[in-house]
């Protein structure tokens, strides 16, 4: 029984902390931080992207981002990124924009239109 008591109060004083980072977590400066923090990594992701993607221009880079380390290059038809986390575990993407290719939008318009006609 005594244990059941200990265990009820660590499990009261657990929800009680949580509830106190919660409150913290909903500061209006805390979401105003947390909400700029997304978009300066959204806009670093979108610098990152248009490099990789770019017919001339740099072809490849380092930088450093909270202790990880994000190394990109080209290479012919094919872009790699690597990350180096601070754990020492590394992630490898490989693209390869030699293969892909998007539908043309105009071309997808023409056939729409082509295909609600009265017969169709």
């Amino acid at each position: 029984m005594r244990y059941s008591r200990k265990k009820s109060i660590r499990d009261e004083l657990r929800a009680l902390e949580l509830q106190a980072q919660i409150l913290e977590d909903r500061k209006p400066i805390n979401a105003f931080l947390s909400n700029l923090q997304t978009r300066i990594y959204s806009e670093l992701s979108k610098q990152v992207t248009e490099q990789l993607f770019a017919e001339t221009g740099v072809e490849s880079g380092t930088f450093t981002l909270d202790g990880s380390t994000v190394i990109w290059g080209k290479l012919g038809d094919t872009i790699t990124l690597t990350v180096y986390d601070v754990d020492g575990d590394v992630t490898t993407i490989t693209i390869p924009v030699g293969s892909l290719s998007l539908p043309d939008a105009a071309a997808n318009e023409t056939d729409e239109t082509t295909n609600t006609g009265a017969g169709n």
